[in-house]
Order: structure tokens, then sequence, then C-alpha cells
């Protein structure tokens, strides 16, 4: 997978020619728009003109169309007797003849003109292109759910991994050695989770604890990472966990991990057997799910730990209450997602 600063060169190294061309290609639309807009006024004005020449009467027509061969002998030459006389009898009657043309009453007045198309802005043509070049795909075809929760979320809120794990390999997943570490599949479900058991410290160290529960050779699952995709603190701040891209351990499971395929974990940091969770935990859990929802374009359903059947046939709300009351932040969860997705 690229990391952000790659992108961010490659971006800055087509920018400004992706905007040279757009900028060109709306200086030639508006220039096409406005040769258009002067073609059509063009037009209306010469059928304006062919319709008042059909108004005219047989009579005005032939007598408008002085250049027609006539058989008719030769006039008298000016000044002769009679021939002022006779111009003035002619044009007297086509005066008359191109006055009965003439329509009256509301039909006389004059067409108005066509109005000219106005030609598009720069910034018309350029909101215009965005919206055809704004990929309608979700963001999960374009890049990680991590990435992606970090962009909405900002990174005052939402933590990477190596806030809590560093760089080294100390906290890395251990792929080794027969543990499982396969795609996650189709993502469908949430679960809610809080950490029972785990001491109150700082969120990282409650992380790492976490992480040495499920990953040791002697512990109680043998995980190749720990076992929740994301985490969540008293205050609200949002934790990445394992990837999301891989299957978890967060479920009491069915043969060959069956209730963790396509099953995202979240855990709460505390122990809420007892205690009722912060508001800014379970408002954050709610956002947290909104968001991964808006990530895969789809209704995702959220269930707690204890909703779940284990191998077996082991039925986890005999053994345990997890998310306890935790339990709370589901509801609020359900609600986000199905504002964005009725149905």
């Amino acid at each position: 997978m690229m990391i952000g600063w790659e992108k961010w060169l490659r971006f800055r190294a087509w920018a400004p020619v992706v905007v040279v061309a757009v900028v060109l290609g709306a200086v030639q639309l508006r220039v096409g728009l406005t040769q258009q807009a002067r073609r059509l006024d063009t037009s209306a004005s010469q059928e304006r003109a062919g319709s008042a020449q059909d108004l005219l009467p047989e009579s005005a027509k032939s007598s408008s169309s002085a250049r027609e061969p006539s058989l008719q002998p030769p006039p008298a030459p000016p000044g002769s007797p009679g021939e002022s006389e006779k111009q003035d009898a002619e044009s007297s009657e086509t005066e008359n003849s191109l006055i009965e043309a003439l329509p009256s009453g509301p039909e006389a007045q004059p067409a108005k003109p066509l109005p000219l198309l106005k030609a598009p802005s720069i910034k018309q043509v350029l909101v215009a292109d965005a919206r055809i070049i704004e990929d309608p795909v979700p963001p999960a075809m374009r890049m990680s759910l991590a990435d992606y929760l970090r962009r909405e979320l900002g990174p005052k809120r939402f933590h990477r991994r190596r806030e809590w794990a560093g760089r080294g390999k100390g906290y890395a997943p251990k792929t080794h050695g027969g543990r499982v570490w396969k795609p996650i599949g189709e993502v469908r479900h949430l679960t809610i989770h809080h950490s029972e058991g785990v001491p109150l410290e700082h969120p990282a160290s409650m992380i790492r604890n976490i992480y040495r529960g499920h990953s040791s050779p002697g512990g109680r699952f043998k995980a190749a990472d720990v076992g929740y995709h994301f985490f969540v603190d008293r205050k609200g701040q949002i934790w990445e966990g394992r990837s999301a891209s891989r299957l978890g351990t967060h479920v009491g499971s069915k043969p060959r991990g069956r209730n963790n395929r396509g099953n995202l974990g979240i855990c709460g940091l505390g122990d809420f057997d007892a205690e009722n969770p912060p508001k800014a935990m379970t408002e954050s859990i709610a956002d947290l799910a909104m968001y991964i929802a808006r990530y895969y374009g789809r209704r995702l359903n959220v269930r707690g730990h204890d909703d779940w059947v284990g191998a077996n046939g082991f039925r986890p709300r005999g053994g345990t209450n997890c998310p306890a009351r935790l339990r709370r932040a589901i509801p609020l969860a359900r609600d986000r997602i199905k504002r964005d997705f009725p149905r």
C-alpha cells in the first residue's frame, strides 16, 4: 500500500497539469458557446425578414421585383407629358398595398429579438467538471479504513497503531508458528466489547497489556495480534488495533473462525460490569460505527459480544455479559447507521 507522502508527491506533480487542462477546456467552451449564440441571433434576424416578406400580397411582391425582364414598351423619357402623373399613381398604389399587408391589433407589435445564450463562467465549468470526475465508488475502493478514519476524524481523535505499538517489532503482528492471519472477508458486522479485568492505565498501556494477553504463547488465544480492530478510551479517543483487513479473534468462534469473518471488533477500554460508561465513549463508538458503514458504503449489523454463539454451541450470553453496560452504545450506533442507509 502506498504511504501518504508518496500520494502527496504524485498529486503535486500532476495537479498543475490537470488545472491548466481544465482551464483551457473552459475557455474553449466559452468561446464556442459565444460563437453559437451569434449564429443563432443572425439566423433569427434572417427568419424575421423572410416572414415579413411572406406577408406582402402578390401585387406588392410583383411591384418590388424591379429587375425582372418586361415585355412592355420602354417608358417615356423623363419630362414627357403624363409621365410624372403615372409615377405618382404607381407609388401610391404600392404604398396602399404595403399598408394593407401589415397586421393589425395585438399582432401588430414588433417581434422581440431572441435572447442571446450566456456562456458559463470558468467557475461553473470547473464545478461541473468536478462533479463529473468525482468517483462514485465508496472509499473502500480507494484507501484503507485507517486512512479514511484519520481523514474524517482528524489526528487528535484517531490514533494510528504506531502511537501505542511503536515502530519496532515488539508489538508487531506475529504471523509465524501457525497463527491465524487470514483476510477478514466482506465486512457485514460490528461487535462491541469492553476490556473486563484490564487495569485502568493510559490507553496505550492498556492496549499493550491486551496485546500481550492475546498473543503470548501461553496466552488465552495465542493469536497473531491483538484481537480487536479498534479501541475507544474514556475520553472518546479512537485507537487503531489489528488491521481491518485481517480476521480478528474477538468473538468466541465456531470452527475455523466463522463468527469472526466479516466482523470488526470495537473494544471500550474499561470494565463496565458495575460502572456506566462515559458519554464520550458511547458517542464515539456510535460515530465510529457510522464512519465504518460509510467507508464500506452499506448498512452494517451492530451486535454485542454476548449476542454470538461460540464454538461447540457455546453461547457467550451464559458465560459472559460483555459488553455489560456498554451495550447502551449499540442502539446509538444502529440509529446513526440507519440515517445514512435506511434500508
